[in-house]
């Protein structure tokens, strides 16, 4: 009868833990039942994880291309310096061919004035005679005595 009385001491009132494991039953239950909708939401999360995942294909290489612009950037500034610090003479390149085109013009008709002028003085050298030079100035020296 010990035995038995050790059994029932150990079993610390069956009802009690009758009770313990419905409860813990209905906990579990719960639980199971929160958890029901798990496998719906972890689908859908990889799908969502694959939807971002292929959209995020678009930035593959994107480091690569940064650093080949930045590089580029920086191979190119000194040339773009030079662009901008010509750039006012740039636009003056149109008033200085004006300019240039008068200049021109006064050139050609200066030319045309000097070809007249050598042409007189041709046809003045054409009719010089040094002869009759030499002899007015020994005219004009037995005057000046």
């Amino acid at each position: 009868m010990n035995s038995k009385r050790a059994e029932l001491k150990a079993l610390n009132s069956p009802d009690k833990e009758l009770e313990k494991l419905n409860g813990l039953e209905q906990k579990l239950l719960k639980e199971l039942k929160s958890l029901e909708s798990v496998p719906g939401s972890i689908d859908l999360k990889r799908r969502e994880r694959d939807m971002l995942a292929s959209r995020s294909l678009i930035f593959d290489g994107l480091d690569e291309k940064i650093f080949f612009m930045q590089d580029k950037i920086t191979k190119l500034e000194p040339e773009h310096n030079r662009y901008l610090q010509s750039l006012p003479l740039a636009l003056k390149v149109n008033e200085y061919a004006e300019e240039c085109r008068k200049l021109e013009g006064i050139i050609s008709s200066m030319n045309s004035n000097l070809n007249v002028y050598i042409q007189k003085h041709e046809a003045l050298l054409s009719e010089f005679e040094e002869s009759i030079l030499n002899e007015t100035i020994s005219q004009l020296e037995e005057l000046g005595k």
